[in-house]
Parts: structure tokens; C-alpha cells; sequence
């Protein structure tokens, strides 16, 4: 396809004809000619934030009462020519016909900007160069709804890494709502973010994905603007309630599924690299599911981000099922079009959860050789309990079937216990642990120890919202760990997200971060920066 280049000389100011003044005393027409009284000809803006630009308080005219109309243009500067002294870019598009601009640009980057005025008769024209740059480098980011299910993303924007985070406050986070992207408006039920690090496995990737319940879709969201993506939705043909996403750790051209439990009880997927949507083919005979749970751990020991599993679990047969993939793409290499778990059934238990840790029968920390563990009770006794344990997992292997029995079966106790069954277990190798929260605590299971007590107290294991707010509940964590060289090297992190419903404040939602080798080390609050949050998560630094 042949480009289109446009030369612009960015001095250019057309006045061609007038509005004209006609003095019947003789044959004499006065023309209005155009000024300007802007001298600036750069602007900056970020591509969070709307642009203003109002054409009515610099354009000026000779004969005032002549009525003008105007356009507004811009396109993406590609390279300047030094020869010829002008910038080159691909085309103009129009954005505006208000003498008032008010435009969102989502594209980071130079673009020309254009402002042609014209009257019948008259002509003028006047450029500027914007700057677009991101207000999101790297950071957490909440994705939260109000009473009426209008949603808002929350973001505090660290370009400098983590440590400056902690010298930010709640006034220093900035919003995204529905009014700047509708989406957020459309029920949306969960929120997806893969924000990977620089190394294999993850090769910098970003997914972040919205899902809509109305609407059955998911939607990809620009990792910079925090707007939809419109040539990436992800149309499904039932009403879906969760969503996980499956990151091809193989590949670094962004090759990743979707996953989404269905409110049938069935599991659909889509395959992003051939734009379709896909029945599993893994347990196409079970009719459906129970419930369902997220949880995982990571690819590699340079990955920040979980490999999420899909767990599936049918509590009339206490059958344990997992997906982790959909991958027509790995089909290429003469692999299962599905990689699956299970499934595997506990006679008289009742599956509590499923979570990976370190492997214990070598000692290795590796987080792609891990244990699974999986939590049931007796439906003999509800206080009575099992840890049933495999050594040594290998990632993207079906360990658990029916021949395959668990390497070690422990028996404990628990008055109350703290682990529930819709529970996300992350683990964090770094400090041999399993992290989760009850709706009032964030509790760590540390090496291969059982599940704690809903009733321990606040202190290294156990981070205790009431000592801050009674009357507030967790609603999500995410994990933050540092893999860059330094002093600080050993410092990882668990972000709280938490809602107030007794709060008078607009936003009742606020988040916390807490060391994660000592959940009572509070290291900052930003209170009231969200309305209920749904999921938290930290976006890593490109």
C-alpha cells in the first residue's frame, strides 16, 4: 500500500478572502482577517487525562460578528525532514468540529495537531506538536464499582520503581471512570491483568481484560490509557462469571487464551491468537461445575506474574478438576489442544482449595518445580481435615488422576478455618509461602504448615484489617515481587484492597501494603481512593 505523506510547514497561516463589509456608499468590501494571540506551539498531555484546548479565546478576528466554524485535526508524526525543515506524517483525521477541543489521545507519542477556522469566505489555519506520555509506567491499580455498578479504575502512577511508591499519598492516585470509557459501566464481574517482567517468561507482556456479564465479553484494555482496544474484544456465547487468562510462556509475540466460567457451570475459552471462541475439549462430559477457583504460581524464578489454573470443582462428587490452557496454538507442535488437570475425587471429603508451594522433598525453591497441595474436610467430622500433598509438580503436566495418588496425606484440626473455599492462593517462593485472605485477614501458610486459624492474631503470618478499620473488609490482594539487584532485592510485598460500607466518604474503598516477611510491618495506607474494589493488582515496569 502506498503512504500518503503530508508536508506541513508548521509556520503556515493562511488568510485568503474575508467576511466581507459591504459599504453601499461605493464599490468597497472589507475582509475580517484572522490573528492569533497563542504563541505557544507545543503542548504536553498524558494519555490519562482529556485535552483542552479552546479556540475561542486565542483566535481573533477584524469584523467580530462574523460567524466561524471550526475543525479540528491531528495526526501521528512519523519523522522529521531535515532537508526540507517539516514533520512527515500518515494522514489527518478529524476529532473535532467545536471551537472548544476536548479529546482523550490515547496514543503515546508526537502527533500534529490542526485548527482550521473558516467563515464563508475565510480561511485560517494554525498547528501545534503534542506530546502525548503515559500517567501509567508502573504501579497498582484498582478496579472498583459503585452502589450502581458504574466502574472506575484506580491507579498511583511509580515511573521510578516501588520505592518511590511509598513516598506517594492517596491524593497522588488518579482515576479512570465510567464517563471516560463506558465499558466500565457495562456489569462488569472480573478483571484480568498479566503484567509480566523483562525476562523469559515473560517477555514484558501486558494483557489487562474486562469482562462483562451483559454484554458476554471480554474486553482488552490499552495498558497506558486504560481504554478499551476495539479490535480486540472477545465475544462469548454464554454469560460468563470469572475470568483467567493463560499466557504462553514459550513465545514473546503476546500469544495468550482466555478462560471463563459461565453461569451454567460450564467453562468456555477463547483463543486470542485466532480470534475464536472454543468449547473445551478437556472433560467435554462433564456437564458442569460447582464452582470455581483462580490460583497458580510461577513460570520461572525471573516471572512476577502467577500462571493462573483454572480449578474447577463438582462438591456433590468431591471431584477436583484443573485447565490451564486452550491452546489451538501449541497444536502446531503436536500437543493436546487442551492441557488439563485431574480429575481426581476425594470419597468422604469435601474440597476446600488447591494451591502450589515450594517443593519440600529436595528443598528446591524453584517456582516451576512445585507441591500441590489440596485442602478438604471430613464430612464425617467438619473439624477435621486433610492436606494432601504431591512433590515435585512439574508445570504443564496432569499430576493428579485417578492412579496418581498424593505422595503424603496429613491430618489436622481446625476450630475455624481461615482458608474458605473461594479463596485465591498465590504463592511467593521468595518467602516460602502461601498467601491468601478470609474477607478480614491475609494470612501466609509458611513452608509446608497447614492452614491457619481464622481466630490467630495480628502478626508476622497474619495481617488483621480490624486493627486498622473494624468496620472495613478485604476484597482482593495481589502480590509484588521485586526481582532487580540491590539493597532492597529481598523486599516483596502484599497489597490489600479493602471497602468501608459504613464510610460517608464517596470512595470507600481504600488499599494497604504490608511487608511480605512481616505482615505486621504496615508500610503505607491510601485510604478512600476506590468505590468497592473488585480486583487489585501491580503493573511492572516495561
Amino acid at each position: 500500500m502506498m503512504k500518503r505523506i503530508i508536508y506541513i510547514f508548521l509556520c503556515l497561516y493562511l488568510s485568503l478572502t474575508g467576511c466581507l463589509n459591504d459599504e453601499t456608499t461605493g464599490a468597497h468590501l472589507d475582509i475580517s482577517e484572522f490573528s492569533t494571540t497563542l504563541e505557544d506551539t507545543l503542548f504536553y498531555a498524558t494519555s490519562a487525562e482529556t485535552f483542552k484546548l479552546d479556540a475561542s479565546k486565542f483566535i481573533k478576528q477584524s469584523i467580530p460578528d462574523c460567524p466561524l466554524e471550526y475543525t479540528w485535526s491531528v495526526g501521528k508524526i512519523k519523522s522529521w525532514n531535515t532537508t526540507d525543515k517539516f514533520w512527515e506524517i500518515d494522514s489527518l483525521s478529524v476529532i473535532s468540529n467545536e471551537p472548544v477541543l476536548m479529546y482523550r489521545f490515547k496514543v503515546l507519542g508526537k502527533h500534529l495537531l490542526r485548527l482550521k477556522v473558516t467563515n464563508q469566505y475565510t480561511a485560517y489555519i494554525q498547528y501545534f506538536i503534542l506530546n502525548i506520555t503515559s500517567s501509567y509506567d508502573e504501579g497498582p491499580i484498582v478496579f472498583s464499582q459503585d452502589d450502581e455498578g458504574h466502574g472506575m479504575f484506580s491507579y498511583l502512577n511509580c515511573p521510578q520503581g516501588i520505592d518511590t511508591l511509598f513516598t506517594r499519598s492517596a491524593a497522588d492516585f488518579k482515576y479512570v471512570t465510567g464517563t471516560d470509557e463506558p465499558i466500565l459501566n457495562e456489569d462488569i464481574v472480573d478483571f484480568a491483568f498479566y503484567s509480566g517482567n523483562q525476562k523469559y517468561p515473560d517477555f514484558n507482556n501486558q494483557h489487562l481484560y474486562l469482562l462483562s456479564r451483559k454484554n458476554k465479553a471480554a474486553y482488552a484494555i490499552d495498558h497506558y490509557s486504560l481504554t478499551t482496544i476495539p479490535e480486540s474484544v472477545c465475544q462469548f456465547s454464554k454469560t460468563p462469571l470469572n475470568l483467567t487468562l493463560h499466557w504462553h510462556s514459550d513465545v514473546k509475540d503476546g500469544n495468550h487464551d482466555l478462560f471463563v466460567f459461565t453461569e451454567d457451570g460450564d467453562v468456555l475459552s477463547y483463543c486470542c491468537p485466532f480470534r475464536m471462541e472454543m468449547k473445551p475439549v478437556a472433560f467435554d462430559t462433564v456437564s458442569g461445575w460447582d464452582r470455581a477457583t483462580v490460583g497458580g504460581s510461577r513460570t520461572s524464578e525471573d516471572s512476577k506474574q502467577l500462571a493462573d489454573i483454572l480449578w474447577l470443582y463438582n462438591d456433590k462428587t468431591s471431584t477436583i478438576y484443573g485447565m490451564w490452557a486452550n491452546d489451538i496454538y501449541e497444536t502446531m507442535n503436536g500437543n493436546k489442544i487442551n492441557d488439563y488437570l485431574g480429575p481426581y475425587t476425594f470419597e468422604g471429603e469435601d474440597i476446600i482449595n488447591a494451591y502450589f508451594g515450594r517443593n519440600y522433598q529436595y528443598g528446591m525453591i524453584m517456582p516451576t518445580y512445585n507441591d500441590l497441595f489440596i485442602v478438604t474436610r471430613l464430612k464425617s467430622n467438619p473439624k477435621k481435615y486433610m492436606l494432601h500433598q504431591w512433590y515435585g509438580v512439574s508445570w504443564g503436566t496432569n499430576f493428579i488422576y485417578v492412579s496418581n495418588k498424593p505422595s503424603a496425606s496429613w491430618p489436622f484440626e481446625r476450630k475455624e478455618m481461615s482458608l474458605t473455599k473461594n479463596a485465591r492462593v498465590m504463592s511467593l517462593p521468595e518467602r516460602d509461602g502461601k498467601i491468601y485472605h478470609n474477607g478480614k485477614k491475609v494470612f501466609c501458610i509458611t513452608g509446608a504448615a497447614y492452614p491457619l486459624e481464622a481466630s490467630m492474631k495480628h502478626g508476622k503470618d497474619v495481617f488483621d484489617l480490624a486493627t486498622i478499620n473494624p468496620n472495613a473488609e478485604i476484597t482482593d490482594i495481589c502480590l509484588f515481587v521485586r526481582k532487580e539487584k540491590g539493597e532492597n532485592a529481598d523486599k516483596h510485598y502484599v497489597f490489600v484492597a479493602t471497602y468501608d460500607p459504613t464510610s460517608t466518604e464517596e470512595k470507600k474503598g481504600s488499599v494497604y501494603v504490608i511487608a511480605a516477611d512481616d505482615f505486621a510491618n504496615i508500610v503505607a495506607k491510601y485510604e478512600n481512593v476506590a468505590f468497592k474494589p473488585l480486583r487489585i493488582y501491580y503493573k511492572n515496569r516495561l
